[in-house]
Order: C-alpha cells, then sequence, then structure tokens
C-alpha cells in the first residue's frame, strides 16, 4: 500500500482536479482534504480513509466492521 507522501503532488493534484498548492498544503496538514478528495485518493490508491480524514472516518468504525 502505497503513503501519500509516495505520491507525487502533481499527480495528485491531476487526479483531484486541484492546484499543486492545495494538495501540497493537505499533504503537510495545513488544509483538509474534502471527503470527495479523500475518497478518491482511497479507490485510486487504498490509502485508508482514516489516515486521510480522521476526523470523517475513524478507525474504530472500520475495525467494526470488519470484526462482524
Amino acid at each position: 500500500m502505497k503513503k501519500l507522501n509516495d505520491i507525487p503532488t502533481a499527480e495528485l493534484a491531476e487526479l483531484l482536479d486541484v492546484t499543486t498548492p492545495y494538495v501540497s498544503q493537505c499533504k503537510h496538514g495545513r488544509k483538509r482534504w474534502s471527503t470527495k478528495h479523500a475518497r478518491t485518493i482511497h479507490k485510486a490508491y487504498g490509502i485508508p480513509l482514516w489516515e486521510l480524514r480522521p476526523d470523517v472516518y475513524p478507525k474504530e468504525i472500520f475495525d467494526r466492521e470488519q470484526s462482524t
């Protein structure tokens, strides 16, 4: 599984149709990914949603789904 910082900023910007400064700010924690962007990144690269937006997708939710 890839890590967010392993993906080139320009590649993410193209995927999400946003500017490279926006992607850079999100990667460094100055801004948050939108939920739509988080889902797009998750689908394209397999990065868990709880790593991209832990405030919206807490890891505990996914742990419960797998244990049932």
